[in-house]
């Protein structure tokens, strides 16, 4: 069944539509899709109007359209489903339609221009920008993909041994976040040992995890089209004096972060907090990455938390922590955290011991 919260959704955002003086709103990226409608299935548009919502999909999903939403109209289309949308707009009487142009292609576009009686409007980002702050249905899940992402993270770590390959580990964590419950993995699992841990996103090779080496661990899960994001750097054997110089550092850098994370706070101030940890420190060349980014239906949502950033934390975003220091000639340490923002004390939702 769909989460109560998208009818609440579907009319704040017919409320801009009419304020952007449009008639309808295209839907067509999967997140939007499955936020305003509940519907997961991997093709369909939605025609979200003031006083009606369609949706409109092909065969593979008959059933499953009708079991995942409620109050929109459903439409089985054999030709594309966002063409069908528009001629459905056309025949009845939906004349200015917004849609996203960072989602239809220019060729796209240009069939959906032929097609007289309508008149196309760029609106993306409209739908986006509701889905920055986190409504509690959605914490709800994201409470669950978090705790199951504790919970795996606890078994990586015991399994992080001299010996054992990098590919092994994360087979290990995929198949665990099914034991435990949730969907699967959220993203490609993460698991670098010894000088691959300097690539932040290094992919899982047969490389035998060596005694002193850091691992990287950056995992998360999905439940219910919802993610978490966590990282650990463990050190094989037992942590080493070298190993913990690094990584005091990048855990200062995080709390500093996390307490930097209040609602009304420039994004680049919360960046800037945990980087001068590391500036200071003296490895500000090896932090080269952003501090965080927004996560939800997607793995990476905005705003990000980066130097240049214009953006603003508000009240119910979740973003990660995540600062780290990558040295090539030995590896690297990240550790990450998703945090809720409110008006004064963020909360750490990720739990696992640090």
């Amino acid at each position: 069944m769909p989460m109560p919260s998208t009818d609440a959704r579907c009319q704040i955002i017919a409320e801009r539509i009419r304020e952007l003086g449009l008639d309808g709103l295209l839907v067509t990226t999967a997140p939007n899709r499955r936020y305003l409608s509940g519907f997961s299935g991997s093709a369909g548009t939605l025609l979200v109007t003031g006083g009606r919502r369609e949706l409109f999909t092909d065969g593979r999903y008959t059933v499953q359209s009708a079991q995942q939403t409620q109050g929109f109209g459903i439409h089985i289309a054999s030709a594309n489903p966002v063409l069908r949308a528009v001629e459905f707009a056309r025949d009845n009487e939906i004349r200015r339609i917004g849609f996203d142009d960072a989602d239809v292609s220019v060729n796209l576009f240009r069939r959906l221009e032929a097609i007289e009686g309508v008149e196309l409007t760029a609106a993306g980002g409209l739908i986006e920008e509701l889905r920055l702050t986190k409504d509690e249905d959605e914490l709800a899940l994201m409470r669950r993909a978090i705790k199951i992402a504790d919970e795996v993270m606890a078994l990586a770590e015991e399994s992080v041994k001299p010996g054992v390959t990098e590919r092994s580990v994360a087979a290990m964590i995929n198949a665990a976040f099914l034991e435990a419950g949730a969907d699967g993995p959220g993203f490609d699992t993460i698991v670098a040992g010894g000088r691959n841990s300097a690539l932040p996103h290094h992919w899982p090779s047969n490389y035998a995890i060596a005694p002193g080496d850091p691992v990287v661990v950056d995992m998360g899960a999905l439940v219910d089209g919802y993610h978490s994001d966590i990282t650990r750097t463990f050190c094989a054997g037992g942590r080493t004096p070298g190993f913990m110089v690094v990584y005091d550092i990048v855990l200062a850098a995080n709390r500093a972060g996390i307490r930097a994370a209040v609602a009304g706070t420039a994004c680049a101030a919360v960046d800037a907090s945990a980087r001068a940890v590391i500036e200071s420190a003296g490895f500000a060349e090896y932090f080269d990455h952003g501090l965080g980014h927004g996560v939800g239906l997607e793995i990476h949502e905005g705003p990000r938390l980066a130097p240049g950033s214009e953006a603003v934390l508000e009240s119910g975003m979740v973003h990660s922590i995540e600062p780290g220091i990558y040295l090539p000639d030995w590896g690297g340490i990240r550790i990450e955290d998703l945090v809720l923002v409110n008006a004064e004390h963020p909360q750490t939702l990720s739990q696992y011991p640090r």
